[in-house]
């Protein structure tokens, strides 16, 4: 009795083991369109929604082409680089520039591979990449103006931490970010393993934040039912620093900001940084 028994549930065991294997498996064949489920709602050549805009088209350093869309500063303004969320959407930039812009801070909200019309494929490699070239660009492109502000959401958030580690910027704009896209998976399912399975797509954001060193705000939505709002907290701790500020949003969800005050929080906090402009 007992061996049989034992040789039962050494069966179950294996079968259990064979079908966490397979639905491993199956989310791992389809996490690039989880991580970038592109809604694709512009046409990447066709610049629009706020005043002075037009498309830039250049280089990443691997020699990829990046399309971007860009309006200019005021002088004594910075360009805010504009990093969207993981859908893509090129409106959503506009709509988070658009204050930004009538304060006469410049934009460029990137396109990331293969949205909206954009050449490419997305991955982490490549989506840096861009980002990189992009904010290269900008920096040959207006001479005169301050180092770019890297601003990013959920998503974005990640790719603005990675290009502040290499590319000179004036400061940095985080919403929703999350401390790895692995750690977003393990909050939704429990059941994956503890260290992380994913090759193109990691964006170990908690890992890099510690070697920013810039001037950075943090806004988390209380209600966020996406990226837990304690992996914010952890980002803007991980950050350090008298320079980093986190606010958390009561009531805000994760694509809800703008409605619960984060435009005034952005604003602030960039004209703290740079008020001589008029």
């Amino acid at each position: 009795m007992g061996r049989r028994l034992a040789a039962a549930f050494g069966r179950f065991a294996l079968l259990a083991l064979l079908f966490y294997a397979l639905v491993l498996g199956l989310m791992l064949l389809g996490s690039r369109a989880t991580v970038y489920p592109f809604v694709h709602d512009s046409d990447v050549r066709s610049p629009s929604g706020l005043p002075g805009i037009g498309l830039a088209s250049l280089r990443s350093p691997s020699g990829a082409e990046v399309m971007a869309w860009v309006v200019p500063p005021a002088p004594g303004r910075p360009v805010v680089v504009v990093f969207t969320g993981n859908a893509g959407q090129m409106w959503q930039g506009v709509a988070r520039a658009e204050p930004l812009v009538s304060a006469g801070y410049g934009t460029a909200i990137l396109s990331y591979p293969g949205a909206n019309g954009a050449p490419g494929r997305p991955d982490e490699a490549t989506i840096t990449d861009a980002a990189l070239g992009l904010v290269a660009y900008l920096r040959q492109r207006y001479p005169q103006a301050p180092p770019p502000v890297l601003f990013g959401m959920s998503l974005g958030a990640a790719v603005a931490i990675r290009v502040a580690l290499t590319e000179p910027a004036g400061a940095l704009v985080l919403e929703a970010p999350f401390t790895s896209v692995w750690d977003v998976a393990r909050a939704h399912y429990p059941f994956l393993p503890r260290f992380s399975l994913l090759r193109h797509s990691r964006w170990e954001s908690l890992a890099a934040a510690p070697r920013v060193g810039l001037p950075a705000l943090v806004l988390h939505g209380g209600s966020d039912r996406i990226i837990p709002p304690d992996q914010g907290q952890r980002i803007a701790e991980a950050l350090g620093g008298n320079d980093t500020t986190f606010h958390l949003l009561p009531g805000s969800g994760h694509n809800d900001m703008h409605l619960h005050g984060a435009d005034a929080q952005v604003r602030a906090f960039l004209d703290r940084l740079y008020p001589d402009w008029t």
